[in-house]
């Protein structure tokens, strides 16, 4: 059993079933991480409309934590909050160089909502500001990724 401050999170999460335990293989991971890779490289074209930034910065971000999540032996299942529950996994993991994850994607995923459903215009500042939270992931992901699974070293290079 894991052990923390912020264990009782992921806890909570297992025993409704929202998150479950399992293992994931190095090739999976790794796949994802270079999709994720790729969805931040595009959301910081400046030639896209910046709506399609937002989706992509947001959706990298997701698949960065989803990676860590999975790294650490969690896949939080579909529904309704399962983004708002990978990114409390994550923070609730204390990873180092992570961050607080569950503010922050959260006041992301605030702008991006509103955004979404024409409340106000995405602005330049909330992209930068999923942007900035990739660029901190990336690295982490990287990090843990090749400490785990030196073999996939290849891929997460070339994703780089």
């Amino acid at each position: 059993m894991m052990e923390g401050p912020l264990w009782h999170r992921i806890q909570a999460l297992l025993d409704t079933g929202e998150v479950e335990r399992g293992e994931f293989g190095g090739a999976e991971l790794a796949g994802l991480f270079f999709k994720a890779r790729r969805a931040d490289r595009d959301a910081r074209n400046g030639s896209l409309y910046i709506d399609s930034r937002s989706t992509l910065a947001y959706q990298a971000l997701h698949q960065y934590s989803d990676v860590l999540a999975r790294l650490h032996g969690f896949r939080v299942k579909q529904g309704r909050r399962h983004h708002r529950n990978l990114f409390q996994v994550v923070h609730a993991l204390q990873i180092d160089g992570a961050g607080n994850l569950d503010a922050d994607a959260e006041s992301a995923a605030r702008g991006r909502t509103r955004s979404f459903y024409g409340l106000e215009a995405t602005s330049e500042t909330t992209v930068a500001g999923i942007l900035a939270l990739n660029e901190r992931l990336r690295v982490v992901v990287r990090r843990e990724l090749l400490a785990r699974h030196p073999d996939q070293a290849d891929v997460v290079d070339a994703a780089w």
